[in-house]
């Protein structure tokens, strides 16, 4: 098997090409994707009775378009992550931006419901940007820095709940849902300065390097590529020994995992005002303590992943968040939900402040940017039949039985990872998958 002679980064070869510097940029400009990539979402579960009301759609039909959308996730995540991998993780991230700034902004100026279910069904290409910014900051982050700048990353997919919330609690009680997707534009202007201050990461550039170069041998490597393998198809090496059952388990528990969320994410704003008489702009604040609480909750798993390993963090935070969403079945009243929501936010949702780094942690650079995108793929692929399974429940009436599934199924996925590899903590990339 030919090998890059070269020593792996943990030998100390890697400190001149990753930097304090150019990982802090990284993570900036990851951070502010990550809440762009919220925008979307959060703007379609905020605008839901608006649109209900003005284009005489039913709940069950909304749920349906908000399936189709995330249908187009999983197809788009699928796509993305060869890119990734063939024309490298910046390049694939900037046609991500492009994707998301022009399929969300444009539901401000649809005038019909045909209109807006195919714009909604496109603008699932919004939430693809989430793994090659996963991929970006994984791989130009310090081996002691890569847990929290991670964290910090992936838990701003909150800080768009907590944003659009505080924007929706103002606007919102006025019927001025549209202005909401205005701000769906932003990432065409995020899409430019990344073309300015973005690089290539080095390990991914290296990678590439080896599969362009098919007729030589790829000396002088700073991080460990194994050439042979690096040269075979990034399909082919997803189900390759050595990786095959992590892949197998990272999908089925992600796409269990994310099945729950969308209750919260897609629905809330339908289910409280149905079951719990909740106001539009209690909802709107609501949905940002949910925010507020998620980015605390990924932070601190942040922190506590320089100590635990990631697998467990990421199963914990699963149990203790479905055993919050069963607690939704409670009719409360808008102080009650405050706390849930908040409290769901830090117990649940904190784990995609880690998720993002134990699938990056599990591959190696050779073919991390498709495992990536495979596996959000099935993470995001839960959010096909999650709406329309709640959307149903819901416009039934079915209230309680709808937070008590909601919780299952998350804990389901939680113990699905526990078949899943336990990476050692703190290990450079190339110790962990090479």
């Amino acid at each position: 098997m030919a090998t890059s002679a070269s020593a792996p980064a943990s030998a100390g070869t890697a400190a001149p090409v990753i930097t304090a510097g150019r990982a802090a940029t990284v993570t900036v400009f990851g951070i502010i994707a990550s809440m762009m990539a919220a925008f979307d979402s959060i703007s379609r579960n905020l605008a839901m009775p608006f649109v209900i009301k003005e284009f005489h759609l039913s709940v069950a039909t909304v749920s349906d378009l908000v399936a189709l959308g995330f249908a187009v996730t999983f197809l788009s995540s699928q796509i993305i992550g060869p890119l990734m991998d063939r024309i490298g993780r910046k390049r694939a991230f900037l046609i991500a931006l492009f994707a998301a700034g022009v399929t969300s902004g444009v539901t401000a100026f649809v005038t019909n419901a045909w209109e807006f279910g195919i714009v909604a069904a496109l603008s699932g290409t919004c939430l693809v940007a989430a793994a090659p910014v996963a991929v970006m900051v994984a791989e130009e982050s310090p081996r002691k820095a890569r847990s929290i700048l991670m964290a910090l990353v992936q838990g701003s997919f909150s800080g768009g709940s907590l944003v659009l919330g505080v924007v929706g609690s103002a606007i919102l009680p006025g019927g001025h849902w549209r202005m909401l997707f205005l701000i769906g534009f932003c990432p065409l202007l995020l899409l430019v300065l990344s073309q300015i201050f973005l690089r290539e990461p080095p390990r991914s550039a290296e990678a590439l390097r080896v599969k362009r170069a098919r007729d030589a041998e790829a000396g002088n490597l700073t991080f460990a590529v194994d050439v042979e393998r690096a040269r075979r198809s990034e399909w082919r090496q997803l189900f390759e020994p050595g990786v095959r059952r992590q892949t197998i388990v990272l999908c089925v528990g992600g796409f269990f995992i994310n099945f729950s969320p969308i209750f919260v994410l897609g629905l809330s704003a339908t289910y409280f005002s149905l079951y719990d008489h909740i106001g539009i702009g209690a909802i709107s604040l609501a949905l940002s303590l949910e925010g507020v609480g998620a980015i605390i909750g990924a932070v601190v798993l942040g922190v506590l992943g320089s100590w635990f390993r990631t697998r467990d963090l990421v199963i914990a935070s699963a149990f203790t968040g479905g055993i919050v969403l069963v607690l939704f079945g409670i009719h409360a009243g808008t102080s009650q939900i405050m706390l849930l929501m908040g409290l769901y936010g830090f117990l649940g949702q904190g784990l995609i402040g880690i998720w993002g780094r134990y699938i990056a942690e599990s591959y190696p650079t050779r073919m991390r940017g498709t495992a990536s995108g495979f596996v959000m793929g099935f993470y995001f692929l839960s959010s096909v039949p999650a709406p329309v399974l709640f959307g149903a429940l819901v416009g039934g009436g079915h209230f309680v039985l709808t937070a008590v599934l909601a919780g299952v199924v998350v804990v389901i996925g939680g113990i699905v990872l526990l078949l899943g590899k336990a990476h050692p903590v703190g290990a450079e990339l190339e110790d962990l998958a090479v």
